[in-house]
């Protein structure tokens, strides 16, 4: 049986900016795939929900 790796410019409709940012946390996080950064982005945001703070106010820097 093969299992299929998806692309994620595929599964979802990404902008060419969010695409490089995505590039960019999983090189920084070291993370092996783009569906882990993906996680680790759901997971944060969920926390910062539960906090109160607003994901739309953090900009990824370099």
């Amino acid at each position: 049986m093969v299992i299929q790796k998806y692309d994620i410019s595929k599964s979802f409709k990404l902008s060419a900016q969010n695409i490089v940012s995505l590039s960019q946390i999983e090189q920084e996080k070291g993370f092996k795939s783009d569906s882990e950064a993906i996680r680790f982005l759901y997971k944060f945001h969920k926390s910062s929900d539960k906090r109160g703070t607003r994901l739309s106010n953090f900009k990824l820097t370099t």
